[in-house]
């Protein structure tokens, strides 16, 4: 598998797979919404970055720099000619299924409890999401991660910010979802 940062997202090429095609993974940017299910507004792609000092774990890893008020999707866009099994996880928690390009989007991972949460960065923290791509429900596939890391954690570093603004209430309000931030 060879995995690149495109234009539209993660570029994936599957042909080293058995597969003919490729697999874009775009890491789109939306609103916080806990008790709100199905689309959120789409608020454009994120910025990625490689990981090179994340530690590899075997597979492609890309950083993904968000402000605390950003919640993110992925969107699946496959040339492969039948489904394509991806699941994602959440910090080792359980895995979600998703068919590409039939189920385009998800908007939340399952936790280890059984419920469900929307992909976000912690505060001054980072979160991993793994992607399988192909393989069974319990192995194989190729592996790649995103970590959503919180911008002030790379500010803290001396590390360059994201190139999108941080969203304010108005943001939310334009979208109808209430702001997830206490008012202080």
């Amino acid at each position: 598998m060879v995995a690149e940062i495109g234009a539209d997202g993660i570029q994936l090429t599957l042909d080293e797979t058995g597969l003919e095609g490729c697999l874009v993974i775009g890491v789109r940017r939306t609103v916080i919404a806990a008790e709100r299910f199905g689309l959120l507004p789409d608020l454009g792609p994120l910025e990625l970055r490689p990981a090179d000092d994340v530690g590899q774990r075997g597979g492609a890893e890309f950083l993904a720099p968000v402000w605390r008020g950003d919640a993110v999707w992925l969107d699946f866009t496959s040339t492969v000619r039948a489904s394509l099994p991806v699941r994602v996880s959440r910090d080792g928690g359980p895995e979600t299924l998703c068919l590409a390009p039939h189920d385009p989007w998800i908007d939340r991972c399952r936790r280890l409890d059984g419920s469900r949460a929307q992909l976000t960065a912690p505060a001054e923290g980072a979160s991993r999401i793994d992607i399988r791509v192909g393989g069974s429900d319990v192995s194989g596939g190729e592996l790649l991660s995103v970590h959503l890391v919180d911008a002030m954690l790379l500010a803290q570093a001396g590390l360059e910010l994201p190139t999108h603004d941080p969203l304010e209430p108005i943001d939310y309000a334009e979208h109808n979802v209430p702001w997830p931030f206490d008012q202080r």
